[in-house]
């Protein structure tokens, strides 16, 4: 067979979703011509779609040594690179190939992404204009478009593209979650719990997003799920689909489940909610995640809330829903006595896996405006590389986190603080659940459980929120807050 037969047989395969088949003739091209152009570019593209964006680059790279006008290898790098955090040179890679097609529609579309994910909301909408001006059927274009619009509080024109792209594609369950997003962060619960379902869906986000979700489901197929029916001599698996602080802002609807009558709930969660599980009413078993379990039936922790038909004004808001062992809590008071009060846990980055990561984490030097308050002890709750920054910037911070083995630990100490100021990470549904006060550091877009323009919180009664007048400026959120905390512990 001819090199350009192979390479359109594997183009077939390619197009069709067979992945493994098309990458065995890419490869056989390339043992008789390394380089090819084609098999190299087409190869990192499957690379790409199966995780490994490094290999991609390489491979993408090398096709764009031999052509360097071939304008779909520049955005196909640029997906690579974005996939791995080098924005910057996505963008680069995204305009080059503008550079040599303008009216390139996919390549529009991912500029407009990475301008996105800098932040640069205002330059995304305007690719995604362009795009959609090039070609006014791309569904893919008004999602983005509508996820841009959201992150700039612009929620009746996000939902207007959201149904536009619904028009095209509606059985997508990409673009019912996206549209789910909005109507969560307006408030309107009953509509946007059933489309949050479509979570649950293959395809409803990208694979680096939702391959654990995936998983889980893979795992659980020939488990039926519960359906709200009677449970009465049957046992029900409560696992986690979405991330810690999602698992802790659900922990609220367990004890409501005995009402079914399952013989026993056993919940799956992460090994450091194991013992905060445990002490919870209702639940009569917690397995650690991936742990082998016989049930009669499932369900994912993230559907609570539509399970009980949750409005804003019926969440289940009695606080705490969690405690701590009084033999814990008194080994972190007698820890620290001696320590005067007012004492203050802080929280200022999340995890770097989060896709919205870069819009939710502060570096530490900003908390200048807290941290140089005479009176106030500031204790870390930081965990994961963003604890480096306490030497960094040298600022004396108390930290015993390295005590803290799981988070019923971190929940004792945190029973001992009079406050947490925290970005939206874990710590803050902990804080909440707990009953204690804690100050969000809200970003501009929000969230859809924070909502749009509240200082409060249906979720957590003890919760104030301090949101960004706009995206990524933390300095005048920090100094609402160093404002606050003189008036609260009354300092000058």
């Amino acid at each position: 067979m001819l090199e350009s037969e192979k390479i359109g047989l594997a183009l077939q395969h390619h197009q069709a979703g067979r992945l493994p088949q098309a990458a065995t003739l890419y490869r056989e091209v390339l043992a008789f011509d390394p380089q090819n152009v084609d098999a190299l570019h087409f190869l990192g593209v499957i690379a790409h779609q199966q995780g490994r964006h490094g290999e991609a680059e390489e491979l993408i790279s090398r096709a764009l040594l031999r052509d360097g006008s071939n304008a779909p290898a520049y955005s196909n790098l640029g997906n690579a690179l974005e996939a791995q955090g080098k924005i910057r040179e996505a963008i680069d890679c995204y305009q080059r190939a503008l550079a040599l097609v303008p009216d390139y529609v996919d390549a529009l579309v991912n500029l407009g992404a990475a301008f996105r994910a800098q932040g640069e909301l205002e330059r995304a909408v305007g690719c995604y204009r362009k795009a959609l001006e090039l070609k006014p059927d791309f569904p893919a274009a008004y999602n983005n478009l509508a996820i841009t619009l959201t992150g700039l509080r612009r929620p009746d024109e996000a939902i207007e593209n959201c149904l536009r792209a619904l028009q095209l594609r509606p059985d997508s369950a990409e673009l019912k979650f996206g549209l789910s997003m909005v109507k969560l962060l307006l408030g309107d619960y009953e509509s946007g719990l059933a489309l949050f379902e479509s979570r649950l869906e293959k395809d409803a986000l990208s694979q680096a997003a939702h391959g654990a979700l995936q998983a889980n489901l893979e795992d659980l197929r020939d488990l039926p799920r519960w359906r709200g029916e009677p449970g009465a001599g049957r046992d029900l698996l409560i696992w986690p689909d979405q991330g810690l602080g999602d698992a802790i802002m659900m922990m609220r609807y367990f004890p409501m489940l005995k009402d079914f009558g399952f013989r026993k709930v056993i919940v799956s969660c992460e090994d450091g909610l194991v013992r905060i599980m445990q002490s919870l009413p209702g639940v009569d078993e917690v397995v650690a995640r991936g742990q082998p379990v016989k049930v009669n039936c499932h369900f994912p922790m993230a559907s609570l809330p539509l399970m009980f038909r949750t409005r804003v004004d019926t969440i289940p808001n009695k606080i705490p829903y969690l405690s701590v062992p009084e033999k814990l809590k008194r080994k972190w008071a007698d820890r620290l006595a001696a320590v005067k009060p007012p004492r203050v846990g802080l929280v200022w980055a999340g995890r770097k896996d989060n896709p919205k990561d870069s819009l939710r984490s502060v570096r530490l030097e900003k908390f200048s405006p807290l941290l140089d308050i005479t009176g106030i002890r500031f204790f870390s709750l930081q965990k994961g590389e963003a604890v480096e920054q306490i030497e960094e910037t040298g600022f004396k911070l108390i930290d015993y986190m390295d005590e803290c083995s799981d988070l019923l630990e971190t929940s004792a100490l945190v029973e001992n603080l009079d406050l947490v100021v925290s970005v939206d990470t874990a710590t803050v549904h902990l804080a909440g659940a707990l009953g204690r006060p804690v100050w969000l550091l809200n970003r501009f877009e929000s969230e859809w459980r924070w909502m749009l323009d509240r200082e409060d919180s249906p979720w957590y009664p003890t919760m104030r929120i301090f949101t960004q007048p706009k995206g990524g400026n933390w300095s005048d959120v920090l100094a609402d807050v160093a404002s606050a905390l003189r008036s609260r512990f009354r300092l000058v």
